[in-house]
């Protein structure tokens, strides 16, 4: 019995120590303030085509405060897959912080070049699309740490910088796909099983939704408005 004991005490020691890695968080995360998560698309979603999306940093030795960090802003679905456009190439345009992006004119066609050496950005059906590479430095800021996956707060803190998306001016039935990574951590980093906790791409990237939940508005004002009906027809029948 002692020795059962022992080996049941060893047991769970080395799955207590194991589990931190198992759910470890992630270096590089993006969110989105209101946002859920998609489990079917491993995607944080917004609920309205004007949002907040945040990148956040959990700092290491492969990705410093210092360095200078990458937000691939990307059409989605593809220009080939979607809706069909009267005008080619015309899928209108968005904001990113004070920027305003046209689709067309102001983005890449193609794939980031961070994919020949992470395959990660192509492979999860985005790319090849219209894209922008956004630069940008992690001010200092801090917030408590989380999981965009599960919401779920950790001890620690993580570093956070927050841009103001608008996509209500892109064509219908287009959205805007965010991935955030470090051009460092392609030169440092080889393995899968590092760039799948380092690296936003795979199951930390974001979304926008606006197309659906506008259509999912009127839908909501379509009922109101027979509701509506319903309630003026009532007060007709008792006058």
């Amino acid at each position: 019995m002692k020795t059962m004991n022992v080996v049941t005490f060893v047991v769970v020691v080395l799955a207590l120590l194991l589990a931190p890695n198992a759910y470890a968080l992630p270096t590089l995360q993006l969110g989105i303030d209101g946002g859920y998560y998609d489990r079917a698309t491993e995607t944080t979603m917004s609920l309205s085509p004007v949002f907040s999306l945040r990148a956040y940093l959990n700092a290491n030795s492969a990705n410093m405060l210092s360095d200078t960090y990458y937000i691939s802003a990307a059409l989605v679905p593809r220009p080939n897959d979607g809706p069909s456009i009267n005008e080619v190439g015309n899928f209108g345009s968005f904001t990113f912080g004070e920027m305003t992006i046209n689709v067309t004119s102001d983005m890449v066609y193609g794939t980031p070049p961070l994919d020949a050496l992470y395959p990660d950005l192509g492979p999860h059906g985005i790319f090849e699309t219209y894209y922008r590479e956004i630069s940008f430095q992690f001010s200092g800021a801090t917030t408590a740490a989380v999981d965009t996956r599960t919401m779920a707060v950790q001890p620690g803190t993580l570093y956070y910088a927050d841009f103001m998306v608008d996509t209500t001016a892109l064509t219908a039935g287009y959205d805007i796909h965010f991935d955030l990574y470090n051009e460092n951590l392609g030169i440092t980093k080889r393995r899968e099983a590092d760039y799948r906790t380092e690296f936003a791409p795979f199951s930390h990237d974001a979304q926008s939704n606006g197309h659906q939940v506008t259509e999912a508005s009127s839908l909501v004002l379509l009922g109101a408005g027979l509701v509506g009906l319903e309630v003026f027809r009532h007060k007709i029948h008792k006058t």
